[in-house]
C-alpha cells in the first residue's frame, strides 16, 4: 500500500491552528514501521500529477477559508471519480 501526504506549503492541519501543523516526519515514520509506502509532496506538485488508482491520497485542510476552499476545489475536481482514493473520502 502506498499513501501520498499533500502538504500547503509544508503545513498539514486538521481541525489544528494554523500555527500547529502535524508533524508529517513523524506520521510518515510511524507509517514505515507498518510497511506502508509513503510520500509526501506539496499541492502544487500534487497538481501535476494523475491520481492512482491503486494509491491512497491524505490532503492537508486549512483554517484559512481561502486556502481551505482552494483545497477543497482541488480534491473535488481530482477525486471525483477516485472518491475511494481519498483519505478521508469524499
Amino acid at each position: 500500500m502506498k499513501i501520498n501526504i499533500i502538504t500547503y506549503d509544508k503545513y498539514f492541519g486538521h481541525q489544528l491552528r494554523v500555527e500547529d501543523s502535524l508533524n508529517i516526519s513523524e506520521v510518515e515514520g510511524e507509517l514505515r514501521e507498518k510497511n506502508v509506502n509513503v510520500e509526501t509532496f506539496n499541492i502544487k506538485d500534487f497538481l501535476k500529477r494523475p491520481i492512482v488508482s491503486t494509491e491512497y491520497y491524505w490532503i492537508t485542510s486549512h483554517q484559512n477559508p481561502d486556502i481551505k476552499k482552494y483545497l477543497n476545489d482541488i480534491v473535488i475536481s481530482k477525486f471525483m471519480k477516485n472518491p475511494d482514493r481519498l483519505l478521508p473520502s469524499l
